[in-house]
């Protein structure tokens, strides 16, 4: 998915419809599941507020609304992804560090590259 973040500049409201929320995109030959949609919004001294399924939201100027969208489900065992793909999709800004870390077994320097020591143990993988 992609996320993009939207100032409101004038009030109006908003009107949020995610799908998919219990049966999201599933992943394929062990890929991991895909992300669902939701709006995330931002206001000066409350908690953010996670929205899926909402009508007539009043925003006020100042408000940052976040959109978040879906994503696909995966494809193959992530920690079988080949780690130099997965180092050049951080670099790419397509894939974080952590997601890297967190969902690939990918560790990747400061400035991107793949860490091929800490690659291994991460994916348990004996020299």
């Amino acid at each position: 998915g992609l996320i993009k973040r939207y100032r409101v500049l004038a009030p109006c409201k908003c009107y949020v419809s995610f799908d998919r929320r219990s049966s999201p995109p599933w992943g394929v030959a062990g890929g991991g599941e895909g992300a669902t949609g939701k709006v995330v919004l931002y206001r000066e001294g409350d908690e953010p507020r996670t929205m899926y399924k909402e009508w007539d939201v009043p925003v006020q100027p100042g408000d940052v609304l976040e959109v978040h969208t879906g994503g696909g489900g995966g494809f193959g065992q992530p920690f079988e992804r080949d780690a130099e793909q997965v180092a050049l999709e951080v670099r790419r800004g397509f894939v974080s560090s952590v997601a890297a870390r967190d969902d690939y077994g990918v560790a990747v320097t400061a400035d991107g590259e793949l860490d091929e020591a800490e690659t291994r143990l991460l994916r348990d993988v004996s020299d």
